[in-house]
């Protein structure tokens, strides 16, 4: 899994402007008392702080897998459409 994930970061991160930002490694803060981590975030630079996002990322990826795919796909997927 990480593989796939470490190779579309590679991949984005040469085509991409500099002012966006692609991370495998931001947490998305949902609200002040939750946060994920998705596989890939896409997003401006303007919202970064340390390992956090604050705000409406441009693109979430989540790369499904047999043993995290109901975490993935049903808990946190519902707290990105909350933002």
């Amino acid at each position: 899994m990480g593989g796939v994930v470490s190779y579309m970061n590679r991949r984005l991160k040469a085509m991409i402007p500099q002012e966006i930002e692609v991370s495998y490694e931001e947490f998305l803060e949902i609200d002040k008392t939750y946060k994920v981590q998705p596989d890939l975030v896409i997003c401006d630079k303007k919202g970064l702080e340390e390992q956090n996002y604050k705000g409406v990322p441009t693109l979430v990826v989540e790369v499904l897998s047999p043993s995290t795919a109901s975490n993935d796909y049903i808990k946190k997927m519902v707290s990105f459409q909350s933002q």
